[in-house]
């Protein structure tokens, strides 16, 4: 069973998560110029040194990928590319599956929607997880987690009358999608395998979370009078909820009468059994306060080991209250493999926990085929085995800029083959910062002439050159896009060139320059109009938007005009004078 995962986040690569570990091939297709799935840049990182906050290498890997990325092998393809259609296309003839969750409408605009995916393969099933389904939602049609739990109905389930909405700490709707996504999808299947022909199998956030609030009667509950939120305890059930013990909280389910009964056996109150208050349902829910005092009085001296091993020896379901830590690492769990051990990819020995297959086959064990890959790390092999591509095609396609080639691979190619160009720059007043990355040593930015500078980087690797021209100026924006530019989530960067006095926005703006070849604004004359370096429009007005209304562009200084604002540098005949923002 072959799928075709174009999902990112989390929604759609936890469905795909769980059908590569139900022993499909996962083939997840990612933008090589934005970095693949944003899950990628997500903090923390397993670096050789261990946890880390940041990135400091290319090959550092984040937490999130490390669990959701498992039994997958990268592609990276770009689909507004006619050409990256092309390779989806033969994925797409390949595959039995594929999985998608763009917002509402994307697919569409790409044109590789159902319609498209069933013309080239009928029996394809076609699985969208979308915030709202595939007609789109409210508002922006943007479906985050909070957001969906917002409309659910589910935040004013918890906490107690007249607390703020409890917002879940586990990500819910992202997770509970995915599940209904894979019931659909491989019920999906079996019927492709009876009738040949496939279908779009639709699932949403906000649907798939609201259908369990449904579950429970809360329509009911407000209708005859009940408080839909009770906080700890729910009185409906008494004895029910969590109590406090001398060391930590338990939790306490006791509605039936066997189970009550053990519960004021174990608290010391046998003559309770048979009081008409307690001995039965009704009489413990009318007076369920005063029972669910009786045991936070018992219990608030007891550790709660005791009080877990009193309760269970009468026959009253309790448990202690875990915190995530403790909880994955039950032995239960691990054995069953429902939670696993993940593989370290550093050397920092750093012990993490994921989720496993919570289901236990009793013929061939689930599991994931091997660890998260690195952007693109697949690319060959899949284009070569499943596209059936020659040697000459598949090289075609890495020199697109469609491969495995990471960026530190183009930097060690640009500091190796083009040390004249870095040295005259350098000699024309403007140096080079040569940005060192895991496969690119200090030693081959200098000899190419260039400074070197390791963004997060011990400081033994950056020099004093370096920290001297890049300074301050390096606002934690700027950073964040310099460590993308190096670990590939920007295409490729070509030479980061950094004027002296440079604030971060020009910095900024000359490394997206020499990422995406934007040739400069022509230069101009104090008393000449400013020239917008994407449009090419001019303008008199001193104005922060060039006459498109999509670029910035620079200010012009002179009698009658608004000073240039401060934080941003000085025009420049050189370069035209424009703000970052215009190259892109």
């Amino acid at each position: 069973m072959v799928v075709v995962d174009l999902t990112n986040a989390l929604a759609g690569p936890y469905a795909t998560l769980l059908l590569a570990g139900l022993g499909a091939r996962v083939v997840k297709v990612e933008n090589p110029h934005r970095g693949g799935d944003p899950a990628r840049n997500n903090s923390p990182y397993i670096t050789d040194e261990g946890l880390a906050v940041r990135r400091s290498a290319p090959q550092d890997m984040s937490v999130s990928m490390l669990v959701r990325g498992r039994g997958k092998e990268s592609v990276t393809l770009d689909l507004r590319d006619p050409r990256g259609r092309e390779v989806l296309a033969d994925l797409v003839r390949q595959a039995d599956i594929l999985v998608e969750n763009y917002s509402a409408g994307v697919t569409a605009r790409l044109g590789i929607d159902p319609g498209w995916a069933h013309g080239i393969k009928p029996r394809l099933v076609y699985t969208s997880i979308s915030g709202f389904g595939a007609d789109g939602g409210p508002g922006t049609g943007k479906a985050m987690d909070t957001i969906v739990q917002a409309l659910s109905g589910v935040m004013m389930t918890s906490g107690a009358p007249g607390d703020p909405p409890v917002r879940l700490g586990l990500p819910i709707a992202d997770l509970l999608a995915p599940l209904y996504g894979v019931i659909g999808t491989v019920s999906a299947v079996v019927q492709a395998q009876r009738t040949g022909v496939g279908q779009h199998v639709d699932v949403s956030m906000l649907g798939a979370l609201t259908s369990l609030v449904a579950c429970e009667p809360f329509d009911a509950f407000e209708q005859i009078g009940l408080p839909l939120r009770t906080g700890a305890t729910v009185p409906r059930l008494a004895p029910f909820g969590t109590f406090q013990a001398k060391d930590g909280w338990f939790a306490l389910c006791a509605p039936v009468d066997p189970f009550a009964h053990g519960l004021l056996r174990a608290i010391g109150r046998p003559d309770l059994v048979e009081d008409e208050r307690f001995a039965g349902r009704d009489g413990r829910v009318a007076h369920a306060d005063e029972l669910h005092g009786l045991i936070s009085d018992w219990a608030a001296g007891r550790p709660v080991a005791d009080v877990v091993a009193v309760l269970d020896a009468h026959g009253a379901p309790a448990a202690e209250v875990r915190d995530p830590s403790a909880a994955v690492r039950d032995p239960l769990v691990l054995a069953r493999g429902e939670v696993v051990r993940l593989d370290d990819p550093g050397d920092g020995g750093a012990e993490l926990y994921g989720t496993g297959v919570p289901i236990v086959f009793g013929g061939r064990p689930s599991g994931f085929a091997g660890p998260a890959p690195q952007l693109g790390e697949h690319s060959r092999s899949v284009l070569r085995e499943l596209c059936g591509y020659d040697e000459e095609r598949i090289d075609a396609l890495v020199a697109a800029g469609w491969s495995e080639v990471r960026a530190s691979d183009r930097l060690a190619e640009l500091y190796a083959g083009r040390p004249e160009h870095l040295r005259a720059l350098a000699a024309e007043g403007r140096p080079v910062v040569g940005v060192v990355g895991a496969d690119v040593p200090a030693e081959l930015v200098e000899a190419s002439g260039a400074v070197p500078y390791r963004l997060h980087g011990s400081p033994d690797l950056v020099s004093d050159e370096a920290r001297a021209i890049l300074g301050a100026a390096l606002d934690p924006v700027a950073h964040s896009v310099l460590t993308r530019l190096l670990d590939g989530s920007l295409a490729f960067l070509t030479g980061l060139v950094v004027s002296r006095d440079a604030q971060s926005s020009l910095q900024l703006f000359y490394a997206l320059r020499e990422l995406r070849r934007i040739e400069p604004a022509r230069p101009f004359r104090r008393s000449s109009c400013w020239t917008c370096c994407t449009c090419r429009r001019r303008t008199r007005r001193a104005t922060t938007r060039c006459g498109s209304g999509s670029s910035p562009i620079s200010w012009r200084a002179g009698p009658g005009r608004r000073r240039r604002p401060s934080g941003w540098p000085r025009p420049s005949a050189r370069w035209g004078g424009c703000a970052p923002s215009c190259a892109r």
